[in-house]
Order: structure tokens, then sequence, then C-alpha cells
């Protein structure tokens, strides 16, 4: 992109090109999370994650300046994405982000990627004159937090919910309405032993 002249790509989206261009460089970003997701899915890496906490924090800590010394956004992207994973597999920082607030990020999270740029962008646009820049930069993640909280209340649950009835349509399968409102259950370290399967009569 900077090639081509855009040294910040998420400002530009003014022509075919320029578009596809601001896609092709955060789509890496997008199938990086989407590995680490079904990665976690698919309980990989639990057993060898250490049980320690100071072992944790170091490996954290350690991999988090990397990301910050890396000159290259692909590669910062890649030890990001790996933190994440990391915490993910158990510990304090599993533990933090398995709090309330926490956990209506993660299930609003499509609400606030979607809003938080107009947002941002219009008070920019509107307010950067009248209040300052910083008033603006500290003002914008509460209104997009806000509004993206709206957004998953009003927009995102009805529509996965007019979803997985249209979709028990075809399947024949019984839905359930609360899909999107329960939080997602605790993941216990795998202990390599598995759960005996009551015998049927």
């Amino acid at each position: 992109m900077s090639a081509l002249g855009y040294h910040e790509p998420f400002l530009m989206g003014d022509s075919l090109a320029s578009t596809a261009g601001v896609t092709l460089f955060y789509l890496p970003s997008f199938i990086l999370g989407m590995l680490v997701a079904d990665l976690l899915h698919k309980r990989v890496g639990y057993k060898f994650w250490p049980r320690s906490d100071w072992v944790k924090t170091g490996i954290l800590a350690f991999s988090a300046a990397l990301g910050l010394a890396v000159n290259s956004d692909i590669l910062r992207e890649f030890v990001f994405a790996a933190i994440i994973f990391c915490v993910c597999l158990g510990g304090w920082g599993d533990a933090l982000l398995r709090r309330r607030p926490f956990l209506f990020l993660g299930r609003a999270s499509y609400s606030l990627y979607l809003i938080h740029l107009p947002i941002l962008f219009a008070m920019t646009y509107w307010l950067q004159l009248k209040i300052g820049i910083a008033a603006v930069v500290l003002i914008a993640p509460v209104l997009s937090l806000i509004a993206a909280r709206a957004m998953y209340s009003l927009i995102e649950v009805p529509g996965i919910s007019a979803g997985r009835t249209v979709a028990a349509m075809f399947t024949r399968r019984p839905v359930e309405s609360d899909f999107a409102l329960r939080e997602p259950p605790a993941v216990a370290p795998s202990s390599g032993s598995q759960t005996p399967r009551p015998v049927r009569q």
C-alpha cells in the first residue's frame, strides 16, 4: 500500500482499486483470527501450556515485547495472534477475559467493528476544530460502545434469531432463541482423559 502512496490504508476507499487494496491489507488479520478461534475450538495446545502463572506471564510479556519491537505489520499480527491464543489457553488472562465486560465486548464485537470508524470519522469531521483531536479520540470510543450495545440488542440479536429460524425451516432442526444471549461456558484444561459415555439400555 505504501508503494501506491497510501500511507494510512484505513483512510482510503475513494476508488475500487484502493478499496480492494484496503481489503487485502487487512485480510491476513481476519484469517489469523479465524485460525486462532479454530485452534482453540479444537483444543490444540492445551496440554503444552505451562501450569505456572509466572511462566505464562513471562511468555506473554516476552511475546508482547517482541510484537512491539518488530518492524513489520505482518510479523506483528502473527505475534499478537499468538498472544491471544496463549491467553485463551488458561491462566489469569483467560480468567480476566471471562468477566462480564469482556464477554459483552466479545458478543458485540461485530457491531463495534462496524460502527467505530463511522463515529470516529464523523466526530473528526464535525468536532475536531471545536473540541480538538484529543477530545475526539477520547469521546469516540465511548460513543462507539454505546452505539454497539444498541446495534447488538436491536439488530444483531434479532437478526441472528431470524436467521436461525429461517435455517431451521430448511434443516428441520429446533431453534434455540437465546443462542446469541448465552455466555460461553468456561473451558477446562484438557487432561487427556475422556468422560465415559453412558451405556444405552
